[in-house]
């Protein structure tokens, strides 16, 4: 639907995660959490609203892994976050080409989540390079290495795979052709 629309605009958002999964990952990571909570203010989730545009119409649309990839329509950059970084998009891109080039760069994990390695900061940070923008690699990567190891890697795991499949059964992260 949107392949076509030259992209304008992005604001890249940084959303804590939800108290709920904090506590099971504390418990979980025998403590190693609360430690990471000392380096960090807190641990997020991130996303991505576009601006786009195509002759005279002007959409803007969010995505996200939540395990999901999510494309939502939005009526502007904004969203409910802790923190973002606006930018202008550098050089010609459609929707569709970045798609298809995070698909190339991605291969098969580009639909498969993994809250550790393959996550909502790789999906975000592999949009932007697939259209030659590293400029907020930075603000995107937050390292969980040291959190999610063991059983505790096991148990989000287990956790985003049971949102995965709530996700699909409710029609949610259909994945964008």
């Amino acid at each position: 639907m949107y392949k076509d629309f030259k992209l304008i605009r992005y604001k890249i958002h940084r959303k804590p995660i939800e108290s709920v999964f904090k506590k099971i990952l504390s418990v979980f990571s025998l403590g190693k959490f609360d430690k990471y909570k000392d380096k960090y203010d807190d641990i997020f989730h991130l996303f991505i609203v576009f601006e786009m545009r195509k002759g005279d119409q002007t959409h803007f649309i969010l995505t996200e892994k939540t395990p999901n990839i999510v494309i939502e329509s939005r009526s502007g950059l904004e969203a409910n976050s802790k923190s973002s970084i606006e930018a202008l998009v550098q050089g010609d891109h459609t929707f569709g080409e970045m798609i298809a080039n995070t698909k190339a760069l991605m291969g098969d994990s580009f639909s498969r989540y993994d809250p550790k390695t393959n996550n909502c900061q790789v999906y975000i940070k592999d949009l932007l390079n697939s259209i030659g923008d590293h400029r907020y690699d930075d603000f995107i990567y937050q390292p969980v290495d040291d959190i999610l190891s063991g059983f505790a890697q096991k148990t989000a795991t287990a956790v985003t795979s049971l949102g995965h499949l709530v996700g699909r059964l409710t029609g949610k992260g259909v994945e964008p052709n």
